[in-house]
This record gives structure tokens, C-alpha cells and sequence, in this order.
């Protein structure tokens, strides 16, 4: 005979029967237990849509039973983050026809995991602390501060803040390893044939270094526009027949490499008159201009040089901090002691709150804590937990 599913004071009950039973021979038959040989009762109590049963009922059920269970749960809370009252989630779940999709579930789990790398980042960058200058670098591309970029770098390559320096060495190998790929890319497009560059691509952006050497004029100094018209007439007489792709990557570098002061002072929005580091700049930019213009993929791979640059000085500069703010080994122990002391007047629970205080605010904790919430906030994001996920709920739907 069929079974049909009755709910009596906030309990469900599974009673079998030639039809449905009226709410008296529910009754009736739930008080005459199992006994009379007409019930198969349960002791389940449904709350907010979920069936909860005593432990000594769980353990004896199968395993699929619980599985199935579980994801009955699973699906009920999510269709109540998407608005569902709980008994239309249940209803929801309940039906055989109901798909992952409409349960919302793939989108429940990347809130979720946006969510978790959401709290990540915050909590990183406040262990992190960059610096003014790391919050106002300006990165290709990117819209977001130099401190915003630097923490995304620092936690999507797993790079702790540490007290001996590791993570500073860690961010500089991948710049290292970031210019390389770069080299190695120009180096390619040379061997297949890429035509040398123009000298003039090197003096393409000196209209800032003009401008600011006619105002320095302006001001009565000694006039350093001949100078500078000088500096580019050697420039081009040297490279008359072109410059090879590595040799203008050569030289970029290091032009790079003597204003790099200049870059960090005209990100602070300092005002730079020095007219041969400002050419430096200038002549940088437009070499690597001229060469992401010869090389697919350039432009990109130089980017990402810049973002892990900027995580570089950020972590040297929060490694510092800990290193000269923290001068004995023993700093670490005392500190937490006192934390702890400070906090048993208020009994375990003080003690407790004292130890995560003390270690949520070290740097050195909090990065380690937050790159763990990173990596699980991606693997909730991850497609193939949700092809788990819709695997199992076709499972479940097909054992009903």
C-alpha cells in the first residue's frame, strides 16, 4: 500500500494506507505506534524547512540516506538566500523537476566566495599597512590604489608577511621572474625577424621634459633647454641605423633604472626640475611603448612586472616595520603574555578573545589567516564544485 506524509504538531509522520488519512486517523494511528502495524512513524521535527532527527536515528541511516538529507538542507537554506519563504524552498527541493539552477545555487556559492576573499583582502591589507607611496602608484591599466593592487598580488600568490624577510624575497623572485618572460618575449620576436626600432620612438614623449625645462627658463635658472636639445641629438646620432629590439629593452632598463626616484617623486605629485632624470623617464616610456608595439603580449607581461613591483615594495616595506619594531626573538611570547594576562580577569572567554586579539594583529598571523580565506573563497568559486553540486542534486532528484 502507498504511504503518504502527514504533519501533526510540528512533527512528520510517513503512514500507510489504502488513501489519504483524515487528520483524526492520523492521529489515531500515529497514538497506536508502531505496534498496530499500520504506521511507519517518524520522529523528525521540521524547523524553518529542514528535517532534524535525534542522533540515534542519524547514525542508523544509510549513507546515501544522509547524503540525500544533507543536500535537501543544502538546497532549502539556498533557496532562502534568494528570497524563498522555507516552506517554498522546501516544496522547491521536494519536487523531482526542480533544477540546480533555479535553487540559485552556483550564485549562493560565488557570493559566498566573493564574500570570503572580500574579508581576505581587508584583512591583509590592515596587516599589510602600505605605505604612501605604494598607495599612490600608478598601475597600467588599473583603477584601483597601489595598496589595493599590492594586496591582490600578495594574496593570489600566497606571500605572507614574515619576520625573516621571506616574503619580501618571495615577491621579488616573481618580479624577477616577470621581467624575464618579458626579455624572453622580445628576445623571440627578434629572432623571427622584427625590424629594429626607430631612435625618434625614444624621444616620442619628451614633451613633458620640453615643457618643464622651458618653465625652469622661465624662472631665471640657467636655461637647461640646450642641454636637453643636445642630450637628444647624441641619442639619435647613435642609433642612426635603428636599435635591435633586446638592445632598445637594454636600454630602457636602464633608463628605468636612474629615474626610478623620479617615478616615485611624480607619484607622490611632487614636481620634478631635474631635466636629466625626467629625460630618463621620459625616454623609458617611450622605448617600451615602441616595443609592446612590436611584441603581442608585451604590454600585458610588463603590466603584470608593475603590479608584482608594487606588492614588492609594499611587503619590504610592512617587513620592515615588523623587523625594526620587533628587535628581540622574544617579543612575540611577551607580548602574547600580556595579552593573555590582560584578559583572564574576565575568565576563560577573556582569555580566549585575548589570544585571537594579540594574534589577529600581528602582521605576521593575520596575512596567513587571510590567504587562507583567500584560497577558500576561489575554491567556492571553483566550476568544478558546482559540477559536484549539480552532479549530487541529480543524484538525489533521481532517487526520488
Amino acid at each position: 500500500m502507498p504511504i503518504y506524509t502527514v504533519e501533526i504538531d510540528g512533527k512528520t509522520y510517513d503512514i500507510e494506507g489504502d488513501r489519504p488519512p483524515s487528520e483524526a486517523e492520523a492521529r489515531a494511528a500515529v497514538g497506536a505506534g508502531a505496534s498496530s502495524g499500520q504506521t511507519k512513524s517518524s520522529t523528525a521535527t521540521r524547523m524553518a524547512g529542514i528535517d532534524f532527527v535525534p542522533d540515534a536515528e542519524w547514525d542508523a541511516m544509510p549513507f546515501g540516506q544522509k547524503m540525500r538529507g544533507v543536500l535537501q538542507a543544502g538546497g532549502v537554506v539556498a533557496g532562502q538566500m534568494i528570497g524563498l519563504s522555507p516552506s517554498q524552498a522546501r516544496e522547491k527541493v521536494d519536487n523531482p523537476k526542480t533544477t540546480l539552477a533555479e535553487l540559485a545555487i552556483p550564485g549562493v556559492i560565488d557570493k559566498v566566495g566573493a564574500g570570503m576573499k572580500a574579508g581576505a583582502r581587508t584583512l591583509y591589507r590592515s596587516a599589510l599597512k602600505p605605505g604612501k607611496d605604494v598607495r599612490q602608484a600608478t598601475i597600467a591599466g588599473v583603477r584601483r590604489s597601489g595598496g589595493d593592487v599590492a594586496t591582490e598580488e600578495l594574496l593570489k600568490n600566497s606571500i605572507p608577511i614574515t619576520r625573516s624577510g621571506k616574503g619580501q624575497d618571495m615577491a621579488r623572485a616573481l618580479v624577477t621572474q616577470s621581467r624575464q618572460g618579458a626579455d624572453d618575449m622580445i628576445a623571440a620576436a627578434e629572432a623571427a625577424g622584427a625590424s629594429p626600432i626607430n631612435a625618434m620612438a625614444g624621444l616620442s614623449d619628451m614633451q613633458p621634459v620640453m615643457a618643464q625645462a622651458r618653465n625652469v627658463a622661465g624662472l631665471g635658472k640657467s636655461n637647461p633647454v640646450p642641454g636637453v636639445v643636445a642630450r637628444a641629438k647624441a641619442f639619435m646620432g647613435a642609433n642612426r641605423d635603428g636599435i635591435p629590439l633586446t638592445r632598445a629593452q637594454a636600454l630602457k632598463r636602464t633608463a628605468q633604472a636612474a629615474s626610478d626616484d623620479t617615478y616615485r617623486a611624480m607619484e607622490r605629485g611632487q614636481v620634478v626640475d631635474e631635466m636629466g632624470a625626467l629625460f630618463d623617464k621620459q625616454q623609458a616610456t617611450g622605448l617600451r611603448k615602441a616595443l609592446e608595439g612590436r611584441v603581442p603580449g608585451l604590454a600585458a607581461q610588463n603590466a603584470n612586472t608593475q603590479r608584482l613591483g608594487t606588492a614588492a615594495r609594499a611587503i619590504s616595506e610592512a617587513e620592515g616595520r615588523i623587523a625594526n619594531n620587533n628587535l628581540i626573538g622574544m617579543g612575540d611570547a611577551l607580548s602574547l603574555g600580556t595579552s593573555i594576562a590582560g584578559a583572564s580577569t574576565l575568565g576563560p572567554e577573556g582569555v580566549l578573545l585575548g589570544v585571537l586579539q594579540s594574534l589577529l594583529t600581528r602582521p605576521e598571523t593575520a596575512s596567513r589567516i587571510a590567504i587562507g580565506g583567500y584560497k577558500a573563497g576561489g575554491a567556492a568559486q571553483n566550476e568544478q564544485v558546482r559540477r559536484v553540486l549539480a552532479a549530487l542534486m541529480s543524484s538525489h532528484q533521481a532517487t526520488r
